[in-house]
């Protein structure tokens, strides 16, 4: 994956079609040459400067313009291979997340994310969820809690990678919860207030879809045994979705 989308020179055309990215991925290199010396040695072997920068690009002001693009693109293998301008961004930050996250960079945290949505489900009741792009949480409830414009999660001793040291606001404690993850989660007492544990099962609807093809595609089924209760959201009020897997939309994560 990583040699094709260089073969293919994706990072430069992306950078010319996108003006915001271009700014953003330039930013964020000026700012990780100042960080790499001390980051450098103590990162996994294989960690690159593409994934520090792509890291620190994520945790700028191209955030919403690029969760919003991640799930534009896993509506269909399409949309993904024309439609999806953040390939290159993705690509770096899923794989930074997957090093960084089987080294000591990974441990157990309990983490809190404010979100946009109303959820529906009962209080003895349960459902497995995934987010459709890239979750913001925070170590710290109050941060978080300044985001909850609906909904806030609670996720119980999570297996994440900190990453306040590549982000661009490091008061933010962040800790970043990739999109193709899947919890279960559960009402609390608490009004319009959520737990979520991680079922240690990976969802992905486009797994290397640059590489793979449609063959890529993954079904509900294939990442879970059993069906899940639906849960339901209302978006700002827009619409609304049924869903027994997704908590937001489909997503190529």
């Amino acid at each position: 994956m990583e040699r094709k989308l260089e073969n293919h020179n994706v990072l430069n055309i992306e950078n010319m079609k996108n003006r915001n990215l271009n700014r953003a991925w330039k930013e964020a290199n000026k700012v990780w040459k100042l960080r790499r010396n001390t980051l450098m040695p103590k990162l996994p072997q294989a960690f690159k400067d593409d994934h520090g920068i792509a890291l620190l690009t994520y945790t700028s002001f191209i955030r919403s313009d690029f969760n919003d693009a991640v799930k534009r693109a896993g509506r269909s293998y399409k949309s993904y291979m024309d439609d999806f301008g953040f390939k290159w961004l993705h690509f770096y930050l899923t794989s930074a997340f997957q090093l960084l996250s089987k080294s000591r960079w990974r441990t157990d945290l309990t983490v809190y994310s404010g979100i946009d949505d109303d959820i529906e489900v009962s209080l003895n009741g349960s459902a497995y969820v995934k987010f459709g792009n890239f979750l913001y949480s925070s170590l710290d409830k109050e941060e978080a809690t300044i985001f909850a414009n609906r909904s806030l999660l609670i996720i119980d001793t999570y297996p994440g990678v900190n990453i306040e040291n590549f982000s661009q606001f490091a008061c933010e404690r962040e800790v970043l919860v990739p999109g193709y993850e899947v919890f279960s989660l559960y009402a609390t007492d608490e009004e319009n207030t959520y737990r979520l544990h991680t079922t240690g099962k990976l969802c992905s609807n486009f797994n290397c879809a640059y590489i793979n093809g449609e063959k890529s595609k993954q079904s509900i089924h294939e990442c879970l045994k059993a069906a899940a209760p639906p849960i339901r959201m209302h978006d700002s009020g827009c619409y609304t979705l049924m869903m027994t897997l997704l908590v937001v939309v489909t997503t190529l994560l």
